[in-house]
């Protein structure tokens, strides 16, 4: 057998994409610099969780991650198929994050494909939205966006009984891509009526529905710790004097 040639990337941009052109045509692919400057650096694990299912629905096929995630090695196999097949999806992203990529897969199986999918279920994000009950959804069905994202869309409940709801989409702008870069951003909610607001560890993204203008606020002196949680509210309010008398 003949060295294996790989292609060569970087970054984790376009990361589901690249990993079905690459099983779909046979290439073998190196990744580098995975996030390799970000606070949480490295694979995350949703897409630690796809690569698994790569390698459920297919033989022989080959992944090495390095220990900081920030570098994969993924020589595709055989796309087989087959029945009563199960994969626990990663609670990070929705069904429709690992329901893509399986459409086309079966579609080139050497048999029919059955999976069972767990753990991942549609989720956006409630909102309070004008006095109405709302939820944010963007374009991969879930609460989470990021530069590769094209859209978001609202709902807003009209008659709670009979549940009907109203539906809008609201197309991002060009320059989305340019201002996100690389972050993982989660959907928070409305400023008013016509700013949504998506956050990340590092940064607070305002996006106006009306102007199509988007604004980043970054947020310094967090520090780089990947035990950190953060959380980002809307409409919230402290009593700055209260909670200064116990620093």
């Amino acid at each position: 057998m003949g060295k294996t040639t790989y292609k060569r990337l970087k970054g984790s941009q376009s990361f589901r994409q690249r990993l079905l052109l690459a099983t779909l045509s046979s290439t073998p692919i190196i990744i580098d610099e995975i996030r390799a400057d970000d606070m949480i650096p490295g694979l995350l694990r949703h897409e630690m969780s796809l690569l698994r299912l790569f390698e459920t629905v297919s033989d022989d096929c080959v992944v090495e991650v390095n220990e900081t995630g920030t570098r994969l090695k993924y020589k595709p196999g055989i796309v087989m198929g087959g029945k009563n097949l199960v994969h626990s999806c990663a609670l990070t992203r929705s069904m429709g994050y690992y329901l893509e990529p399986l459409l086309v897969l079966g579609l080139f199986g050497k048999k029919p494909l059955s999976i069972r999918l767990k753990g991942a279920v549609f989720e956006g994000t409630l909102i309070n939205y004008n006095g109405k009950l709302g939820s944010l959804i963007s374009d991969a069905g879930d609460r989470f966006a990021d530069g590769e994202s094209r859209s978001i869309k609202l709902l807003v409940i009209g008659n709670f009984e009979k549940q009907e709801w109203s539906k809008h989409e609201y197309v991002l702008p060009p320059m989305w891509n340019n201002v996100v870069g690389r972050a993982d951003l989660r959907l928070v909610g409305f400023v008013g009526t016509n700013e949504v607001v998506f956050s990340h560890s590092s940064q607070v993204i305002y996006y106006n529905i009306k102007t199509q203008a988007v604004v980043k606020v970054a947020i310094q002196g967090m520090g780089a710790s990947s035990k950190c949680k953060f959380a980002t509210f809307v409409n919230h309010m402290e009593d700055l004097k209260f909670t200064h008398a116990f620093k």
